[in-house]
Formats: structure tokens, sequence, C-alpha cells
């Protein structure tokens, strides 16, 4: 959930002339590309209009492409609802005159002292003095206590205001002729985000909402408002994890005399070749999506629109995948409600949640694994009765193999746990795979009793539960049988 990669605004800004009235950069049009974006906006304009916290704009006049400036914004011509930065900024200052003037009183009270001279005043007006020295340096003290506090208030004005722009100071665009203006600048974040969450007491009795979303974040110190569109441009399909993947059965030939000197290159280049609601944005055309209404506070916050919301039942259960991995997965799966692309998920599962989870998709079922269950403990191992028949004159060859499966429950409950596992699979009719069995470790057939089943694809899929603190064995047997004249196979 690669993840549509979060990109730095490029921004153009259009200005019309006539009266303007600023409450954030209002826009006529904005469009976001994927590679940069592109801010179009309609503005009258008789006098200077607040550009931002943002000295590193370009700014040209279309008319003519000359160039325009900016000019440092004075704190009489800002009003607290100008831009979120701008009460910062009023604070700030305020606050930094209010540290200069307590500070000026610590060091007035400081001189006060050193000025005194003990031997100017007669013994009856010692006492007062000396009352006057302390209370003089009590007033000291709680001026050094009042400035520390002031002083960290300015540090997180200052904070604030350097975290969430590119500049510590406001800027005017001054008013010209031009009918149009173009302001470039960056700070702009966006991408997309898909959210699932989900609620529910029971496996496989799970309520949930998918959410499709896309995020802004604004640290370009500039307000920003209007209506527009965004456009998301096509990735490849994340990997897709964990998958079942077919175990075919290959032929070897026989090598000749040249071929067995370069053995060993050969057999590493054919490993190498078989290597297995109600929405705030309407959607468009393709990846494009129109947003009306659109304000982004430069705060540096995650700012939310949504796509797509839609309500599912949910399915969660427990997966392992042993031929690839022994970890038990949570597996969650709802029906595909809607398109959200190629982009990771965001799960809430009760009181666990997962960050950037891969997407499957099958059979119209989107899948999602949302972490390792520990309450298992999976392990596998080669059976032990392993046996490789050569075939004479015309019998045929056999190859009779398996493996087992050991599962235990370290839980105080009985778990239900689905196991997902292979056989070998012929690509030739030469080789036929037969005799395919799952058992217990009682000895019971459980592809007979409807717990085990096998497809065409050699794909074994098994439900069961394992009891607290119980383990259980799966045993899969099965004969790989294929003509006498075939040198060796492999799988």
């Amino acid at each position: 959930m690669n993840l549509i990669k979060i990109i730095y605004a490029s921004i153009i800004v259009f200005f019309a002339a006539n009266a303007f009235s600023y409450s954030g950069m209002n826009t006529d049009k904005f469009i976001l590309h994927k590679n940069n974006a592109e801010l179009i906006l309609q503005q009258k304009q008789s006098s200077n209009v607040l550009f931002g916290f943002n000295r590193d704009a370009d700014i040209e006049c279309n008319s003519n492409n000359t160039s325009i400036s900016l000019r440092k914004a004075a704190v009489s011509e800002l009003n607290g609802e100008d831009c979120y930065l701008c009460s910062f900024y009023k604070h700030y200052i305020s606050t930094k005159k209010n540290y200069v003037l307590t500070n000026g009183e610590i060091s007035g009270n400081k001189l006060f002292l050193q000025k005194i001279d003990m031997r100017n005043f007669n013994s009856d007006e010692l006492n007062s003095v000396r009352n006057t020295i302390l209370d003089t340096k009590s007033t000291i003290v709680k001026l050094e206590r009042k400035k520390d506090e002031i002083n960290s208030e300015i540090k997180y004005l200052t904070g604030q205001i350097r975290e969430n722009s590119v500049s510590d100071k406001p800027y005017y665009i001054e008013n010209s002729d031009c009918e149009k203006i173009s302001v470039n600048f960056k700070g702009v974040q966006f991408s997309l985000e898909n959210t699932i969450s989900i609620s529910g007491a029971e496996v496989g009795k799970y309520k949930g909402v998918v959410i499709r979303a896309i995020v802004f974040k604004n640290k370009s110190g500039v307000d920003i408002k209007g209506n527009g569109y965004v456009v998301f441009g096509y990735k490849n399909p994340r990997t897709q994890i964990p998958d079942f993947r077919p175990q075919p059965i290959y032929i070897i030939k026989e090598p000749s005399k040249d071929q067995v000197v370069n053995k060993r290159l050969y057999s590493a280049n054919q490993e190498a070749a078989m290597a297995p609601s109600k929405t705030d944005v309407r959607k468009g055309k393709g990846n494009v999506y129109y947003i009306d209404n659109l304000l982004l506070k430069s705060n540096g916050e995650n700012q939310r629109y949504k796509i797509d919301n839609k309500s599912a039942e949910v399915r969660v259960r427990n997966v392992v995948y042993p031929y690839m991995n022994l970890k038990v997965f949570k597996e969650i799966s709802y029906k595909k409600k809607f398109d959200t692309g190629n982009v990771a998920y965001n799960v809430h599962l009760g009181d666990e949640y997962y960050k950037n989870v891969d997407a499957k998709i099958k059979e119209g079922r989107v899948f999602l694994y949302g972490g390792e269950n520990r309450n298992f403990v999976v392990s596998k191992s080669r059976d032990v009765n392993f046996k490789n028949e050569e075939g004479f004159f015309d019998k045929k060859k056999v190859i009779t193999d398996g493996y087992k499966i050991t599962i235990s429950n370290a839980y105080n409950e009985t778990l239900p746990l689905n196991i997902v596992e292979r056989i070998p699979i012929s690509t030739d009719e030469r080789v036929v795979v037969r005799d395919v069995t799952v058992e217990d470790k009682s000895g019971n057939n459980l592809l007979e009793n409807g717990v085990c089943s096998i497809n065409e694809k050699g794909e074994i899929e098994c439900n069961i539960h394992v009891d607290p603190d119980g383990t259980q064995n799966l045993i899969v047997k099965y004969k790989i049988v294929y003509d006498n004249d075939i040198y060796k196979i492999r799988y």
C-alpha cells in the first residue's frame, strides 16, 4: 500500500483585478497531478493580497511576463482570521514585546540594587533599606520566572510557525496592473488512503466500514481554499501476499557429456527461469477526483476528504501457509464494494491497529493480512517414509512423498485455524499425481469427512479447531508416477 507517493506541491496561482476579501487563499480551480500540483485562483484584487508565510514563491505577471515581488506584512495589517498562522504570529509579536519589557524590568531592578550604597544611610534608615533590597530581589525572582514562561511561549509559537510554513514571517503580493498573476510555491503534500474499521465479537460475524480518502497535508505557510480536481497516476499492483502458488513438476532431461561439465551453471539457470455514503469527493473519469470547497489550512495536520464510504460484512479468520511461511496471519476479507486502487490499508480491528497492509483481490473479495497471531506455533517436516522407486523395463517410476504439519495452541480457548497447503501438480501427461491423502494423527482421512478439500491447482485447504494447550497433526501423503524413459523430475 505501494502507497501513491506523497508529493510536495508546485502550485500556480492566478489573480484577477478588483476588490478582494481574504480568508484563506480562495481558488477558482486547483489541479493536483501525480508529479506536481497546480493551483489556479481567480481573485479580485484592488489592493495588496496577503499571500502567507512563504517567501520562496516565484511570481509572474502573466500578461507581460514581468516579475512581481513579495512584501513583508506588518502586524497591523493582519487580522486574526486572515490565516491559520496569522494568530500565532500576532501572539508571537505581542509575547516577544512582553519578553523585552519583562527583561527590561529585571535589568532595571538589578541596576537599582547595584546603586544602593549602605554607607549613604544612617542607622534609622538601614532597616527600611534592607527591606527594600529584599523586596527588590523577590521581584527579580518573580520576573525571572515570568521571563522563562514567556520564553517557553515564544518557543512554542515559533515552533508552530516554522513547522507549518516555509518562512517565519507573513508576506503580501503587492498590487499590480496585471489581470493574472502566477505564483509557484511548495509545501503541499497529498496521498490516497484506504481504511477499514472492524467491530464484532465473534470470528466470521464482524461488521466493517471501508473508507477511501485523499489525505492532504499543508506545510506551505499558505492557506488554500477553492474547487478543483486531483489526478493520480496508475501504479503497478502491489505485491499481493500471502497467496497460493501451485507447485508444478518439471521433467529434467538426461544431460549429455558436454552438459555434465556445465551442470552447476545449468542448474542455476534452470532455477532462475522457473522461480516462482456521502462523499467529500466526486469521482471523475479514470483516476480523476473532483473536490469542492477544499480548505487546506497550513497547520501540518492530515486533512481527509472521503472518496467512498461503504459498510461491509467482514470475515476474520486465522490462516497459515506452511509451504511459504509458518506464521499464522489474521486474514480479514470482505466483498469488494468499490475500487480501492493499489494503495495499502490502515486496519482497525477492535483494539488492534495495523498500518500499510497490502490487499489481495480474489473472486470479488478483498483480502487483508493484518498481523501475526502468536497464540499458534506451527512446524512442518518431511515424511520419513519418502521413497523413490526406479522402474525396470516397462515398469513406471514411483515417488512416495509427503509431509507433516504440527499446530499447537498456547491460548486458553479453542481457536479456529485455516491451513492452506499444496501438493505437486503434473504439467505432462506422462506424469501422474495420485493417492493423495490428508490424515490426522488418528489416521482419519480429512479429505473424506469435509475438514479438508483439494482443487485442480493442488491447493489443499483445511479448517480445523485447536483445543487450549492442544496439538494437532496434519499428515499429507501422495505418489508421483512417471514413465520409465523420463530421466528425472523435480518439484
